[in-house]
């Protein structure tokens, strides 16, 4: 089963909203076969057991490193990205560890992708309306 380490935002923007995000990736990667990470989901560890945020960084590394992919959720808020400092670097981190880098706009474009461009399925069937970056 491929496992897949979801990245977006979280402190900045609606954090509920990043929340529900990364929680509805999660349930259709699951859809799909695959097995999701969901790193927001330490939001809830947090709330009863606080640690410095460098901490938390850590061991998401730690989590993306035995991971097959990276799925990378820009969200545009008004017209303007949703900044992420962190999805930025766990993006870095899995380029520089060779893992393959998908990153998407919306649910919409995920569930496409998913239904007809599935590189677990057909891996040379990729189509150009995805960026899709790799190492």
């Amino acid at each position: 089963m491929t496992r897949a380490y979801i990245a977006s935002p979280y402190t900045n923007g609606d954090r509920e909203e990043n929340i529900n995000l990364q929680l509805d990736v999660a349930d259709i990667l699951m859809n799909y076969g695959i097995a999701p990470y969901a790193p927001v989901l330490t939001h809830f560890q947090s709330l009863k057991h606080p640690r410095p945020e460098i901490e938390w960084l850590q061991l998401q590394k730690v989590y993306l490193e035995i991971c097959d992919i990276l799925i990378r959720f820009r969200v545009i808020k008004n017209g303007k990205e949703i900044l992420s400092l962190g999805s930025d670097g766990e993006e870095e981190f899995a380029k520089d560890h060779g893992i393959p880098v998908y990153t998407f706009y919306t649910i919409k474009e995920l569930k496409e992708f998913l239904e007809h461009d599935n590189p677990y399925v057909y891996p040379n069937s990729l189509h150009s309306r995805y960026e899709i970056i790799k190492k």
